[in-house]
């Protein structure tokens, strides 16, 4: 069969580098030593490779005693300096992605990129050029915003300033900062470790594209990828060690990070930054004083430069090369340039920035009339040539198994599964993923490999997101066997399938098990399976498939993937669980199965929140069971909890959009996919053998972020690991010892949580006598005292007093611990200034019920609190934390984050809750019912049946997002 002539690959010489930006900088750095790696003359700084390895470590360093980890982002706005190279390197050594930031963004636009990319931390300079940048600094910091707590996350550090006073958010100098990780063994150690955990795979620049591929978005680039590219592009400059390379183009474009740097760097050189910002003088001055051997521009840029050589007489002496990107370059230019500039040859490159970001080059032995063609491929890339008219997009990517370019939403916390150079991934529209073939050769037919490669999809997508496969035919590969899981297929997610050309064999079967299947009016089918179709050698046209009822349409070739997007943008429009719902109901009428009882697919979990408890009592020990169900005193306060949400109405709207519902809530600068989270709750392995790491698991397949309690019954570090790149929160039992406290925060720090939450209104524990009763006290059996009894420092303290380990005398012990952290002891207002000290994020209050109490908590500078009573289980007779609600948010919600716990139960719950001002809600014990009931499957049906019941409440009742949620949609009676 003769190859497609639209379908190019480079070489595959040379051989890909798989290592981290880390590695490869320490390598380099072992090789060339004091060898100049970074000239920037508008700073008088000259850094050797071995000075550059040092200070990215201050840097990694730095960024650890600030409080990342890996997989946090690291915003940065400046010009071309040291400082943004350093950032970049100490960035990539720990694993935390970079996010550059365009130079040229307004406040607004820099605070919103902010929030989209979830930066824990931004480095800014004071200005750039002659742009003073103090109205994004103070923007940042919380200014002239109607909601200033919105970045409170977010830690400033200011490059070349050193007069900032430390106030505010976390604002700090780039000196200040480097001088407090410049020693330390501890932070040797917390280096090494961190080091050791990044993988070549992952992210290490998040690059704001310029919207010529349709509108501006995120490209998640890895190391791979940026690494390879600047190898590939240093190869077509045959860049040696010799060269000098001088790079005007800016550094939060991929031109200056990595067809300058990156390139310069891995072969060794040394590269200029002749200015922050643009200045043709300065550049040809650098390129004079430093005799730079290499140029890099843009066509304007080579213009301007030109200009300042004819009006000085200069003419660069060792220029032996250049290279344009980002727009055409003319032959008559080139000869110009050459001519002006001294240089023997131009070359030109083009790619996208999703593509790490060089796709094709030409290369120095090219003639000057090849500047107008789009170049050579780069070695390890593959791509689609197509002319002005073709319907179809052009992909291009590094192959490599299990490392590929693709650029997904930012909700995602990790990148689909690695498939194969014959599956094209790619997020046209949110909540849709579309995944093309790409086997020209055997008309896009669908062998083995691309079974295993349509499973390990099926398993990670987690919510409805409808894939869009095209087929094709190859009568060597069909599967004897079911393909891709797809046969009877029981996912979740709807299927929309486009097909254009041959749909034979394992096409054929995931067109069959697919939702809805649009085709072109020239698609044949076959299976070879079929009697008719195999004895009779029979296709079928797309038009006889419609009239059967196979197809759902059939449209002109170059109609068809749009009208399957359209499609399936509708179905990602509605709500994600009555999707789920009525999926699971036609799959149960193709089944034969009476589609209004589902009866082979009933849930593990009831749906009835008055039933619950009753479940849980029947699969649950006595002991587990009451230690959830009962609370305080003779219950007065759990009784308070429910009245009160019996005492408000819904007042529904008609006539109004409410499709499609966002439920998507910020916290902290944050943004979570609902209003939901699970409360802290401890002692979990109590409720079902899975202990903490069920609910872990529900929570993080449903964006909802885990708050782990200091009475878990695994470490903070073990459950830091279980969560992976989910985002998660601790919650302190406050000890009295300052020791263990400062102890226990800098663990939780340490292990990349986002937040601390500290109750207040557990001085001791109360009475309750359905635990009283029957001895239910699971702390003294050695119940939820692990991360206690793997504290250091109250291992220390223990075995000081006692002469003996935790594991030694359980008993001993765990009295020890409940002491420390029931200790019948208030902190006082003035101790949060220890917490402050130790934890640079938000500071979470729970169980704040007065407004009083509010408002000292704002005072001192908390950044939010709970509405709590803690579930009715501390105060017989206090108030309902709802009926408390209106007063604490009069006081001081529209200064802090207010949230709210203590008696939902279902979707209207959370909705009357939020229209009352909470921005978000803490559900306990229904989320325990279901861990106790099935672990990691129960808990998850009682989260998204609460979620479901919210967003159908919503859908009735005509809102359509959280921000119609407001006082005048409920009324109390």
């Amino acid at each position: 069969m003769t190859a497609n002539p639209a379908y190019v690959r480079g070489p595959k010489d040379p051989a890909l580098w798989i290592k981290t930006l880390g590695t490869a900088l320490d390598e380099q750095a072992a090789r060339f030593g004091d060898k100049s790696a970074l000239i920037v003359p508008w700073q008088s700084v000259r850094l050797s490779y071995r000075q550059l390895a040092d200070r990215s470590r201050v840097v990694a360093k730095a960024l650890l005693r600030l409080g990342l980890r890996h997989g946090d982002s690291v915003g940065i706005m400046a010009g071309n300096c040291h400082e943004y190279i350093e950032v970049f390197l100490g960035g990539a050594r720990i694993g935390c992605p970079v996010v550059v930031l365009n130079n040229t963004y307004s406040p607004d636009e820099l605070r919103n990129a902010a929030c989209i990319s979830s930066c824990k931390v931004i480095f800014i300079a004071s200005k750039i050029g002659t742009k003073d940048l103090a109205a994004h600094i103070a923007i940042l910091r919380g200014q002239g915003h109607p909601n200033p707590k919105l970045l409170e996350l977010l830690q400033l550090v200011c490059l070349g300033n050193d007069e900032f006073d430390g106030k505010g958010i976390g604002i700090q100098s780039y000196t200040q900062l480097k001088v407090k990780a410049a020693f330390g063994i501890t932070d040797e150690e917390m280096l090494r470790r961190a080091e050791a955990r990044v993988d070549p795979d992952n992210v290490l620049n998040l690059q704001f594209t310029s919207g010529t591929t349709g509108a501006p978005k995120a490209a998640m680039l890895t190391h791979v990828n940026l690494l390879n590219n600047g190898l590939f592009i240093g190869d077509a400059l045959r860049l040696t060690p010799d060269d000098i390379v001088c790079c005007p183009p800016p550094l939060f474009h991929c031109f200056g990070l990595v067809v300058g740097f990156l390139s310069s760097l891995s072969h060794g050189c040394a590269i200029v930054f002749p200015s922050d910002n643009f200045d043709a003088k300065k550049v040809v001055d650098a390129v004079m004083s430093e005799d730079a051997t290499i140029i890099l521009s843009v066509p304007t840029m080579f213009m301007a430069q030109l200009e300042v050589m004819a009006k000085s007489g200069q003419k660069p002496r060792r220029l032996r090369a250049g290279l344009s990107a980002g727009a055409a370059l003319s032959v008559s230019l080139i000869a110009k340039v050459r001519e002006k500039m001294g240089l023997r040859k131009i070359i030109n490159a083009y790619g996208m920035t999703e593509t790490s970001p060089i796709t094709f080059m030409t290369v120095l032995d090219d003639s000057d009339d090849k500047a107008e063609t789009i170049g050579r491929v780069m070695p390890h890339t593959a791509a689609k040539v197509i002319d002005s008219n073709a319907y179809i997009f052009v992909v291009n990517r590094l192959i490599h198994p299990s490392r590929y370019i693709v650029t997904m939403p930012q909700k995602f916390s990790r990148q689909p599964p690695g498939v194969s150079e014959a599956i094209l991934i790619t997020f046209p529209a949110p909540n849709l993923l579309l995944v093309t073939l790409n086997r020209p050769q055997q008309l896009n037919a669908m062998p083995q490999g691309s079974h295993r490669a349509f499973s390990s999809l099926e398993l990670w997508s987690e919510k409805n997101r409808a894939g869009i496969p095209s087929h094709g035919a190859d009568g060597d590969s069909w599967l004897e066997h079911g393909f891709g899981g797809m046969s009877n297929r029981r996912g979740k997610e709807p299927i929309i399938a486009a097909v254009s050309g041959y749909c034979f064999g394992g096409g054929f079967e995931v067109m069959l098990n697919s939702d809805c299947v649009i085709a072109s009016e020239s698609a044949k089918f076959g299976l070879p399976r079929a009697s008719e179709m195999t004895l009779l050698g029979r296709t079928y046209t797309a038009q006889t498939l419609y009239e059967w009822g196979i197809l759902s349409k059939v449209l002109p070739e170059n109609s068809v993937l749009d009208e399957a997007l359209r499609w399936a943008a509708e179905v990602a429009a509605q709500s994600p669980d009555a999707i789920i719902l009525n999926h699971a109901g036609l799959l149960g009428g193709w089944d034969g199965e009476d589609p209004t009882l589902l009866s082979n697919h009933l849930p593990i979990v009831t749906t009835d929140p008055n039933a619950l408890e009753e479940q849980a009592r029947g699969a649950m020990e006595t002991k587990s069971f009451k230690y959830i169900y009962r609370g305080a005193g003779e219950l007065s306060t759990m009784d308070a909890n429910r009245l009160a949400f019996r005492q408000w109405r819904i007042i529904p709207r008609v006539l109004k959009p409410a499709s499609p519902r966002d439920l998507t809530t910020e916290l902290f600068c944050v943004k979570y996919d609902s209003p939901l989270l699970v409360a802290p709750v401890g002692v979990q392995a109590m409720f079902h053998s899975s202990g903490e790491r069920g609910l872990i698991a529900a929570c993080a397949e449903l964006g909802i972020p885990y708050i782990l309690s200091t009475a878990a019954t695994q470490s903070i570090e073990t459950i830091a690991e279980a969560c992976g790149p989910h985002p998660r929160w601790y919650q302190l039992y406050w000890p009295k010892d300052n020791d263990i406290t400062r102890s226990l925060v800098l663990r939780a720090k340490n292990s990349g949580f986002s937040a601390l939450v500290v109750t207040l209104d557990t001085v001791t524990v109360a009475w309750r006598p359905h635990d009283l009763d029957i001895a239910n006290l699971p702390f003294l059996e050695g119940i939820g005292n692990a991360v206690g009894f793997s504290d250091p420092v109250f291992r220390e303290k223990f075995y000081a007093r006692s002469g003996k380990t935790p594991e030694e005398d359980q008993l001993g012990a765990s009295r020890y611990w409940i002491s420390e952290v029931f200790a019948a002891e208030h902190h006082s207002w003035e101790d949060l200034e220890l917490l402050r000290e130790l934890w640079e994020g938000p500071i979470v209050l729970k169980g704040v019920l007065s407004a009083e109490d509010a408002r000292l908590a704002l005072q001192h500078g908390v950044d939010g609190i709970v509405v709590s009573n803690h579930g009715g289980r501390q105060i017989d007779g206090g108030v309902s934390s709802l009926e408390m609600l209106p007063e604490v948010v009069e006081a001081v919600g529209d200064r802090m984050t207010i949230l709210f716990d203590s008696g939902i139960r279902t979707g209207s719950d959370i909705i009357k809750a939020i229209a009352l001002g909470a921005q978000a809600v803490f559900v306990g014990r229904p989320a325990l019912y279901g861990s106790g009931i099935a672990g990691k499957e129960g808990a998850y049906e009682v989260l998204a049946g609460l979620l479901a019941d919210m967003e159908q409440c919503m859908a009735i009742a005509g809102f359509q997002s959280i921000a119609d949620l407001k006082p005048s949609i409920i009324r109390k009676v």
